[in-house]
């Protein structure tokens, strides 16, 4: 899934998905702006509209290397406790590459 925002300087990318019992869907990726990207989690309603409750607009874009030119996240699972898991990974400097597992509350 790739999704072309009205900033023509963003472009969003989904890797995986998961559908939580409860119906909402949950897209992970990346977010790329300016050449480097950072990890994207999107969270819907059942009906496919932005689940407002997430990160307040239904999307939560990290830096989680702080550091990263090329953060993203590539798999996606529903915890038992209802938290996102998410695995990734970053490449701080090119030809690198680091593995990142991030944890969000639901």
């Amino acid at each position: 899934m790739t999704h072309d925002s009205s900033d023509a300087q963003r472009r969003d990318e989904g890797r995986d998905v998961v559908v939580a019992p409860d119906g909402r869907i949950v897209v992970v990726g990346r977010v790329e702006v300016g050449g480097e990207s950072d990890t994207l989690v999107a969270r819907f309603r059942p009906n496919g509209r932005p689940d407002r409750s997430f990160g307040g607009d239904g999307i939560v874009v990290t830096d989680h290397s702080g550091r990263g030119i090329d953060d993203r996240a590539t798999a996606v699972a529903r915890q038992p406790d209802g938290r996102i898991a998410v695995g990734g990974a970053d490449r701080p400097a090119l030809f690198s590459s680091t593995l990142t597992v991030l944890r969000y509350r639901a």
